[in-house]
Order: structure tokens, then C-alpha cells, then sequence
């Protein structure tokens, strides 16, 4: 599927959804070769000016979220988590803001690999972002805060991680990482990138309910 699937993106055609469900399942399943898989991203990004489409996105969501773990709680969680891929130095503020809300009584869970700037941060800060499912749980019980690693829940974007790195743009996986929260959560607080007129990226934010 992957093959027709370039074909038809470099033809500048948008994928359905039941097509992009069905390419990111054969990529997170390893039936398909590292070229194709850049091959893949680096061409949904630039097929258009406004690069993935909504089913586009929403199918290859639905294929990864199909294949992960399920972190389970008992609780309404929240995520705070941004989308990178900017190319920018700029300092992150999804973590600090985590914090905020968790200390104001909303539970929220993180989710991320290694790799992540936000895993960064937060071991800087003295935070164990490599912690068992169990030690998650008990986190998020008592301090109404938690991290997951991919490793754990999501571990074919692990594997993918060395690829987006060499690619060094924006894939549709900066908006599927938040999508794809092991812990499900209610809402989402996306933190996004937009061009100003004077052509610097200033954050953006929006909220939604994930179903």
C-alpha cells in the first residue's frame, strides 16, 4: 500500500482516510523499508501548501493510537504537549505549563521518548522520565502529574525516532505524537506554530476534546 500511497502523494492527490490508516499500519507493523517510510513523510509534508489533510491525519492517528498500549487510570487527564518541528531555539513551554495545571488540581499525563526536548527538561528538573507504568500510576495518585515513555506504550515511534531525526523537518508525526496519549485524555492543550508578518514563529495555542 505504502508504494501506491507515494505514488499518488507525489502526484500531489490527497490520501483518504481508510489509505492512511492502512500505510501507517503497515509502518508501524515493519512491513515497510526506511526509505519508503521517508519517502512517505517527507512527501505528505510537502504535497500542498497545507501539507496533511484531516482524514489524512485522523487515519494515520487512528492506526497508531489501534497499535499502542492503553495506560489505565481512573481519572479525566489532560495533555499539555507541543508540536516542534519548527526549526527554532525557542523555549518550551508545554512542561512549565503541565506543572501549573497539575498543581491546580488537574491531573495531566505526558507522554514522550528519550529524544523529546520535553523529556529533557524534565529530567533537568530531577524528574525519573523512564518510570514503569506502576511507578505512573502511582505518580499521577499522588501528585497529579505523570510521564509515559514511548518506549513502554508506544514503542514503533521509537523506532521511527533515528528517521524523523535524520530528516530534520516537520512530519505529520509532530501532530500525531499528541494524538496518540497512551493515558486517552479528555482534553488537549496544543501547542502550535505560527508564521507573524515580520516571518518569526510566535507559539500559538488551542485546546480540543479528544473523543
Amino acid at each position: 500500500m505504502i508504494r501506491e500511497a507515494i505514488i499518488k502523494i507525489v502526484d500531489k492527490r490527497d490520501l483518504t482516510y481508510d489509505e492512511a490508516y492502512a500505510v501507517m499500519d503497515e509502518i508501524v507493523r515493519g512491513k515497510t523499508t526506511p526509505t519508503q517510510n521517508a519517502a512517505f513523510l517527507a512527501a505528505l509534508s510537502t504535497k500542498s501548501t497545507k501539507s496533511e489533510t484531516e482524514a489524512e491525519i485522523e487515519g494515520c492517528a487512528a492506526a497508531l493510537r489501534a497499535r499502542a498500549a492503553v495506560f489505565d487510570h481512573p481519572y479525566s487527564v489532560l495533555d499539555i504537549v507541543g508540536t516542534g518541528g519548527d526549526g527554532s531555539d525557542a523555549f518550551g513551554v508545554s512542561v512549565p505549563a503541565a506543572l501549573i495545571a497539575a498543581a491546580s488540581g488537574l491531573r495531566v499525563v505526558k507522554h514522550g521518548s528519550a529524544r523529546d526536548a520535553e523529556t529533557e527538561e524534565l529530567t533537568s528538573l530531577g524528574v525519573d522520565t523512564d518510570p514503569s507504568p506502576a511507578a505512573s500510576s502511582a505518580m499521577l495518585a499522588e501528585a497529579g502529574i505523570c510521564f509515559l515513555r514511548d518506549e513502554h506504550f508506544l514503542p514503533f515511534l521509537t523506532a521511527l525516532e533515528p528517521l524523523r531525526q535524520e530528516l530534520g523537518i516537520r512530519t505529520v508525526f509532530n501532530l500525531l505524537r499528541p494524538l496518540t496519549n497512551p493515558s486517552r485524555p479528555v482534553h488537549s492543550v496544543m501547542g502550535v506554530y505560527i508564521r507573524s508578518s515580520s516571518s518569526c514563529c510566535v507559539p500559538s495555542f488551542f485546546c480540543f476534546r479528544q473523543s
